[in-house]
């Protein structure tokens, strides 16, 4: 998974006075290398897949997501489940 970046200027009222945030990390909306076998390979990309959006069971992708421990090496796989609980989301 690639990570992305992006900046956002807000405009203030005084020209001289520009803000920037500057954020890193993972896309909401996940992506991923089909040779990423972090992801390709990991057990929970496997389970899912090959389910259709339909068929996938939301509590189970929720209850998966909560058991895996926030690192930095969990990040592409919790985007991954992050991504099929939003997309179930907008079908449901």
């Amino acid at each position: 998974m690639r990570p992305s970046s992006e900046r956002f200027v807000p405009r203030r009222t005084c020209p001289s006075e520009v803000f920037k945030l500057v954020r890193t990390g993972f896309p909401i909306n996940w992506d991923a290398n089909p040779n990423d076998v972090a992801v390709t390979q990991h057990p929970l990309y496997v389970k899912y897949n090959l389910t259709t959006f339909g068929d996938i069971d939301l509590t189970a992708v929720k209850n998966d997501l909560a058991g895996i421990k926030p690192t930095t090496e969990s990040a592409a796989i919790c985007s991954y489940l992050s991504w099929l609980i939003r997309t179930k989301a907008l079908i449901s």
